[in-house]
This record gives C-alpha cells, sequence and structure tokens, in this order.
C-alpha cells in the first residue's frame, strides 16, 4: 500500500468523508489526482464510492465525491498494513 493510498483510507476511516474541489475556475491537479486515488481505491474494492455520490459541474468536471466509507477488505487492509510497523 502506498502512502497516499494509506492517508486516504485512514481519513475515510475517520468519519463520513466528502472531498470537495476548491471553487475557481479550472481544474485543480491536486483534488484530480485524489479523486484519481478514489477511483483506485473503489476499483480494488478496499472502500464505497458509487456514482451518485460524484457530483459534476455542466462541463463534466468532477466537484464532489462522497460521503464514502470503507468496506470490509478496505478495514482488513489498514489493519494488515498497520500491523506490519511504522511506515518509513
Amino acid at each position: 500500500m502506498t502512502q497516499e493510498e494509506y492517508d486516504l483510507l485512514t481519513k475515510i476511516e475517520q468519519g463520513t468523508a466528502v472531498f470537495r474541489q476548491e471553487a475557481g475556475p479550472g481544474v485543480d491537479p491536486a483534488f484530480s489526482k485524489l479523486f484519481d486515488g478514489l477511483l483506485a481505491l473503489r476499483s480494488q474494492g478496499l472502500i464505497r464510492l458509487p456514482d451518485g455520490r460524484i457530483m459534476r459541474d455542466r462541463a463534466g468536471r468532477v466537484m464532489m465525491a462522497g460521503p464514502c466509507d470503507l468496506t470490509e477488505a478496505g478495514r482488513c487492509a489498514l489493519a494488515e498494513d498497520r500491523r506490519l510497523g511504522p511506515r518509513p
């Protein structure tokens, strides 16, 4: 598990996770990277993020994702990572 995946899973574990893009023109590269990470976790079966919980603007830009939560597989993956000890 990468540090980014660990950080996202930990944030989602802490409660109802909703991720929003900052208002303004254009696409925020940091939000795009975060959203791609959420989609990757979803495709691995580690989080629940139905398409109905992804809000897009009229231009098709993702503005918000969530709420999302961990699946049982996501909880197990986090627990296993933590059992391996501190991250370098």
